[in-house]
Parts: C-alpha cells; structure tokens; sequence
C-alpha cells in the first residue's frame, strides 16, 4: 500500500461496498490485517452515503469532475478489543 503524505503512518485494511435497497451506499473499512472479515475482529469504520451524495464521489472516482470532492456522510466505529492502529493511535 502507498504511503499517503496527507496521513503519516497509513495502515493496511479492506474496503467492501454494499448498496441498500433505498439507494445508500455503505463502505465498510477494516482496519489491520487484510484477511479479516467485517463480523471478525479488527477496527471497523461504516460510511453511509445517501444516493446523490455516492453519485458525486463516484464521479470524483471516475475522474469525471478532476477535483477532491466533499460530500455528506454518516460514520459508524467499532474498535476492537484487541491493540490495533485506531484503538491504540495518540490523538
């Protein structure tokens, strides 16, 4: 994985995408080792797009736009008992 100059010490996770029947779309990150799953142990962050809101980061991912793009979100952590990157990260 790419070291990130934004973020100093970047981890390695998973990133799964999941689209509910009413149109939000849902990324799921698991933080640390790669062969985890989300009902496993591990960090675990949930971001909720609404439907408009996933349409304009899609875009900004396909390059369409050629800008950062900003869009509303809600955000779900769940840290797991165990040390790792967030639960253990100096704030």
């Amino acid at each position: 994985m790419n070291q990130h100059a934004m973020i100093p010490g970047v981890v390695d996770g998973t990133v799964s995408v999941s689209l509910d029947h009413a149109g939000n779309v849902t990324l799921h990150v698991l933080v640390g080792d790669v062969g985890l799953s989300g009902a496993g142990g591990g960090d675990y962050v949930e971001i909720v797009l609404g439907p408009e809101h996933a349409g304009e980061l899609g875009e900004t991912l396909r390059g369409v736009n050629h800008r950062s793009q900003t869009v509303p979100c809600s955000v779900g952590v769940r840290f797991d008992s165990r040390p790792s990157a967030l639960s253990t990260a100096a704030c």
